[in-house]
């Protein structure tokens, strides 16, 4: 009887040693998507599962990423753990993928920030154990339209070929860069100061800039030095100040004089009406007096 069991224990041994030489490496996940994306666009991701075994292997896929909403997970289904944690969720799916073939599963995601997008690597569990696939990072730009989208989280550091550190972008850089930027507050930005240095070929002479009657933008502006830089005039700073001009700094709806082009055509048209009426009036006075 021992004998017995001995030999069937071989004999399983010697099966299972044959079919992982037959099988070469067994199960081989990989994942792609591309290097990158337009922020807003979305991202797809396909999940590639080759079984180099000669029978067919069921697997069970596990899914996890963060900083993305989910558009269309494909065969994947979200798995709601019993416990409420921060980690973001992950999602699973399970297939059954014949001998000597290969299965995709595609799913579709939209990154919420800007930058390196990092996708983790996808774990498979199979009957021969457990399998990772290669992790992703994908680049995720702006859309270069050459507007400034703040609504978008676009800024200089985001998406510096639409956001110049000239202009509003609502993130301050205090850095000494020779830019004075218009979203630092008082004493933040060493460049919105009101001195600088004039170099010549001898040595450096410090010039105060601010009271010479010159708006020398990017270092002076209204709000720093308004004796040298008029309200309304494009110095990368918007003034709010109601004086008749449109500050081109401003937002739509923070200078109240970029309203007025509307009024002032308002008041156009009901004078083009009342002359239009006084000419008809003095025509109608004259051909009655001819008719006299």
């Amino acid at each position: 009887m021992r004998k017995i069991i001995l030999l069937l224990l071989v004999t399983s041994l010697i099966v299972r040693i044959g079919i992982t030489s037959e099988a070469g490496t067994g199960v081989v996940v990989e994942k792609t998507a591309p290097q990158e994306i337009v922020k807003g666009d979305i991202l797809p991701v396909t999940i590639s599962i080759t079984n180099e075994l000669s029978y067919r292997v069921k697997v069970i896929i596990k899914e996890r990423f963060g900083g993305a909403e989910a558009v269309d997970m494909g065969d994947l289904k979200r798995n709601i753990p019993e416990e409420i944690t921060s980690a973001p969720p992950y999602y699973e799916g399970v297939l059954t993928i014949d001998a000597n073939s290969e299965r995709n599963i595609t799913y579709k995601i939209k990154p919420l920030y800007f930058g390196r997008f990092k996708i983790p690597a996808t774990t498979v569990y199979t009957s021969i154990g457990t399998i990772r696939s290669n992790s992703l990072t994908v680049l995720v730009k702006c859309n270069q339209n050459g507007i400034c989208e703040t609504d978008e989280d676009e800024n200089a550091i985001t998406c510096p070929e639409d956001c110049s550190p000239r202009k509003r972008d609502d993130l301050c850089n205090p850095l000494s860069d020779g830019i004075c930027d218009p979203d630092c507050k008082a004493g933040e930005d060493p460049d919105c100061g009101i001195t600088t240095t004039l170099m010549t070929t001898t040595t450096e002479i410090p010039v105060k800039i601010c009271g010479n009657k010159i708006c020398e933008y990017p270092m002076e502006n209204y709000g720093n030095c308004p004796q040298d830089c008029a309200s309304g005039g494009e110095d990368g700073y918007c003034d709010k100040v109601e004086d008749g001009k449109c500050d081109p700094d401003c937002k739509i709806g923070e200078d109240p004089d970029c309203e007025k082009p509307a009024d002032n055509l308002g008041l156009m048209v009901l004078l083009l009406i009342i002359i239009i009426l006084v000419i008809i009036i003095a025509y109608k006075k004259e051909w009655l007096k001819i008719g006299r």
